[in-house]
């Protein structure tokens, strides 16, 4: 991908880094000008390299922690297809007494240990720097485009393993300043997830109560949740 930028700019590798490819990928890929990227890579002929330099994105995301101790439920799973000759009759051979059509019967089938979570709530948290912003590029469409990602991410992208995931609620701290109005750990510690109580064992959302303080907010902040625009 490099190498199309430095083709799309008319210019030649070299070991120092290009500023000019550095631009072109941050404009051409939204995931270089949203979260960053390390472009110094990449050998051209000559020994010398597609360098597009580097590029700190201003969007970056935290390890997801559930709220709750998760519990693990383990599960073996069994398959019994024939896709291979070795599925059938393994190091058996057929006799003149046998069916022909009994080398089709598996003789055994795969087995395959996986790991199920019954339920379990995850907190994220997430920061967006006006500063790199401007430096990539990154705009108020493409951050509009991050929050329809993050509610919809996995409506679009099921899977068995993952079958009944969704995100549940986005809140955004909106700062007037872009040096920030107020310290990121102090707005995160406005939302409130707790266990209803008389609730052991969580499975279920509805099992919490999920609240967001907006009052007495820091002057420049605006809370905004945009889950209620996109039908979360």
């Amino acid at each position: 991908e490099q190498r199309k930028a430095f083709t799309a700019i008319g210019a030649q590798p070299s070991s120092a880094a290009n500023e000019d490819a550095r631009v072109w990928m941050c404009r051409n890929f939204y995931d270089v000008r949203a979260f960053g990227a390390v472009m110094t890579t990449g050998k051209a002929p000559g020994g010398k390299q597609w360098n597009a330099g580097q590029v700190r994105g201003p969007l970056q995301m935290t390890f997801a922690q559930s709220i709750d101790p998760i519990f693990l439920m383990h599960v073996s799973r069994t398959r019994v297809a024939l896709t291979n000759a070795d599925d059938t009759k393994r190091g058996q051979e057929l006799t003149r007494d046998q069916d022909p059509g009994e080398s089709e019967t598996a003789s055994s089938g795969t087995f395959a240990p996986t790991t199920r979570v019954p339920y379990g709530l995850y907190r994220a948290h997430g920061f967006v720097s006006p500063s790199f912003a401007a430096q990539t590029g990154f705009s108020e469409d493409d951050l509009d485009l991050f929050w329809q990602a993050l509610l919809r991410m996995f409506e679009d992208d099921r899977s068995a393993s993952r079958g009944m995931m969704a995100t549940r609620r986005l809140v955004v701290f909106k700062h007037d300043s872009p040096l920030g109005n107020a310290a990121a750990h102090k707005l995160f510690e406005r939302v409130g997830v707790h266990r209803k109580e008389g609730v052991t064992a969580a499975r279920k959302y509805d099992d919490y109560d999920v609240s967001v303080q907006s009052e007495g907010l820091p002057p420049g902040i605006t809370i905004i949740e945009p889950d209620a625009r996109y039908g979360g």
